[in-house]
């Protein structure tokens, strides 16, 4: 959530913000490892690594926008090559145009519809009870 309001509110690039996360992390998270023998009680210690283990999870999440970096070059880059990216569920193909569930129509020159709805190979070999479409039971 840290990450994510960084990023949309445009405080911090992706870039920045993973490093920040990183190093707050694991700097916090190595200092409470040090800490943990000066503790003398057990509930102390199952502080103390609780602590450690929540800020190295921290500094994990840093890792964890991969895809926030990449999308964007993705979209330009095919945006860039004439292609228009939409989501939506698709009510209706008709010619020329696409109508999708929210009442969107996309006009097309070309339509490659490209699904993956059957079973696979390997599945269609077993020998197993399956339903009328081919996938298992």
């Amino acid at each position: 959530m840290i990450a994510d309001h960084l990023i949309t509110k445009r405080i911090l690039s992706v870039i920045r913000k993973r490093k920040l996360l990183n190093t707050i992390g694991f700097v916090v998270a190595s200092f409470a490892l040090m800490a943990l023998p000066r503790f003398r009680t057990s509930g102390g210690v199952v502080f103390c690594s609780s602590v450690a283990l929540g800020l190295l999870a921290l500094g994990r999440a840093g890792f964890a926008v991969y895809h926030m970096d990449v999308a964007p070059s993705i979209d330009i880059s095919v945006s860039q090559s004439g292609v228009h990216l939409a989501c939506g569920i698709v009510k209706d193909v008709q010619p020329q145009k696409i109508i999708l569930s929210d009442g969107i129509d996309i006009p097309y020159g070309l339509l490659v519809w490209s699904i993956g709805v059957g079973p696979s190979p390997f599945v269609n070999s077993l020998d197993i009870p399956k339903a009328p479409v081919g996938r298992y039971k």
